[in-house]
């Protein structure tokens, strides 16, 4: 015998009573909770719950069933034998991924060469060198600006302040 479904609003409208009692809709829902109404993680507990209800109700008429046909210690030895079997798979499994994680974790220190000779200067960022660059390349053009555009490489006398000779050289002793 089926029941008639629960009206979850009644609106009256004077004399007339209006029941809604056809098929839902939870679309409500869906706009507070978001598209996907059973994540992964309430789709893992509720097939647990299940589950464990199933083996639950399974184990109640096996122990029934066991203490009618005078069976109990079969039942025990054949749960016991089932336990210690799927305890040690698991012990197995931890053993060797306990193993994989300290393959993981065993780091050595590396293997130094120590070179003959004097040590290598630091080395310099690509962004040091191209500084360094710019910065030849803006003096060079202040330098160019202030001599006129020629360079003069002679060596000056410090005696006389002559281009060309140097103090050794210098026929202006003095």
């Amino acid at each position: 015998m089926q029941q008639a479904p629960i009206s979850l609003c009644s609106n009256t409208l004077g004399s007339e009573i209006i029941n809604n009692t056809g098929i839902f809709d939870l679309g409500h829902i869906t706009k507070i909770r978001g598209d996907e109404l059973y994540t992964p993680d309430l789709q893992k507990l509720n097939n647990n719950r299940i589950k464990y209800g199933r083996a639950h109700g399974m184990m109640k008429k096996v122990i029934n069933l066991a203490l009618a046909t005078n069976s109990y210690e079969e039942l025990i030895g054949m749960c016991q034998d089932f336990l210690t079997s799927k305890q040690e798979i698991i012990k197995d499994q931890n053993q060797a991924k306990e193993v994989l994680n300290n393959k993981e974790l065993d780091v050595t220190n590396p293997v130094i060469t120590v070179r003959k000779g004097r040590p290598a200067g630091r080395v310099k960022s690509a962004v040091e060198i191209q500084d360094k660059e710019n910065k030849k390349h803006c003096l060079n053009s202040i330098d160019l600006n202030i001599q006129g555009g020629r360079e003069d490489n002679r060596k000056t006398c410090h005696n006389c302040g002559q281009k060309g000779h140097n103090r050794a050289t210098c026929k202006f002793t003095g």
